[in-house]
């Protein structure tokens, strides 16, 4: 099935992913309704984006057990940086071989679909079509997105964080060094398993190079002038549409 919805998605999109460039793809609930709804899910979630990540065709249940250790081999798209929140998710993703993030795609919101809608009964789709993508055509906006991307989970420790500012910027940062569903922590707190999903040798730039939580707190005020929920939601509504 996940192969079947990667063909279809490369049929009907309008434009493609280069081989070599650099994307912000996300995807949310239909209606914003939740996608994850216990912390095991997310967990899954997070071993599909490794085992999703290859040529090989993954029956999930036949490596579950295996997870951050089955050797899937090449990965087909070089992820850089996501997040996942209870009703939709982010990546920054460098197309390294030619489909291969549609191809990611495809079987990893089948894979996550199919599951949910088993585990609770329900049918119909869980996340909209089409997923949303946007071209990151410079290291300036490289830079905005990442930090945009690996400051979304402060929505839940801060709501209204974008509108009115973080009241405990330590605070802050120690949730984000604790969100276990992000990169933050691969890239802040140490090695962990789930650091597999991350080909940081895809990064444009050193890892060492990457902003710490007060400079990309810095940077995204600078790029919004302060107004970081006007600036970010009319970031979100000028992605472009992929089936």
């Amino acid at each position: 099935m996940g192969l079947i919805y990667a063909i279809i998605v490369c049929m009907e999109r309008k434009d493609s992913f280069v081989v070599g460039e650099y994307y912000h793809v996300y995807n949310r609930g239909v209606a914003k309704q939740r996608i994850f709804f216990e912390e095991r899910e997310k967990e899954r979630f997070q071993m599909s984006l490794y085992l999703c990540n290859t040529q090989k065709a993954v029956i999930f249940c036949d490596v579950e057990k295996r997870g951050f250790e089955w050797s899937r081999g090449d990965p087909i798209a070089g992820i850089v940086a996501y997040t996942c929140m209870p009703n939709h998710f982010h990546l920054i993703a460098k197309e390294t071989v030619e489909g291969g993030i549609s191809k990611l795609l495809g079987k990893l919101l089948t894979s996550h679909s199919t599951y949910i809608n088993i585990k609770y009964q329900r049918s119909g789709p869980l996340m909209c079509r089409p997923f949303r993508s946007k071209h990151i055509d410079s290291d300036e906006y490289f830079r905005w997105v990442l930090a945009y991307v690996m400051l979304n989970p402060l929505e839940l420790f801060e709501p209204h964080w974008k509108e009115k500012g973080i009241k405990d910027m330590q605070k802050a940062g120690n949730f984000l060094r604790s969100y276990r569903y992000c990169s933050f922590p691969d890239y802040f707190v140490g090695e962990r398993k789930e650091g597999r999903i991350l080909d940081k040798k895809a990064l444009p730039f050193d890892e060492r190079e990457i902003n710490s939580f007060d400079e990309m707190l810095s940077e995204l005020r600078e790029a919004t002038g302060g107004r970081y929920s006007d600036s970010i939601n009319r970031f979100l509504e000028g992605q472009r549409s992929y089936s």
